[in-house]
């Protein structure tokens, strides 16, 4: 069992990336420190329960769009999720978000008032796309 699906051993990032191919250690490395710019957060690693494992989580303070935005270090594929407030989508209808975003907004779940999405981080222009809109939903108005 990899050190990211594992509930009972609180792993480190050290371990985590060890886990990693070079390529996913190289965009895991690139979103993490994204996200942190971005949100102005620092990260938490904690528990999130199948299918996430162990993830980094960031909060956007103050924010009444975003509910938190997450880092998946799953050693097979590099993902990144965001927890959108029903809010959001009344404010953005998700045709005028960026294509790369369209996937995992389309197959986002929707749990009390909140839509959980994410991507496999696999190309640059998703990453930026995802620092953008994150960019412009913290942002106090």
């Amino acid at each position: 069992m990899s050190k990211w699906a594992n509930k009972f051993n609180h792993p480190t990032k050290k371990a985590l990336l060890a886990e990693m191919g070079a390529e996913q250690r190289e965009w895991f490395e690139k979103a993490y420190q994204a996200l942190a710019n971005v949100t102005n957060s620092r990260p938490k690693l904690g528990w999130m329960g199948l299918p996430w494992c162990w993830c980094y989580a960031y909060a956007c303070t103050d924010n009444q769009l975003i509910e938190g935005a997450y880092l998946l270090p799953n050693p097979e594929s590099t993902k990144i999720a965001i927890t959108f407030r029903s809010s959001f989508f009344a404010n953005t209808p998700p045709e005028s978000l960026p294509k790369p975003l369209h996937t995992g907004i389309a197959a986002g779940v929707l749990i009390n008032h909140q839509t959980w999405c994410e991507w496999e981080l696999n190309s640059q222009d998703l990453l930026d796309s995802i620092v953008q809109l994150l960019e412009s939903a913290c942002t106090p108005n």
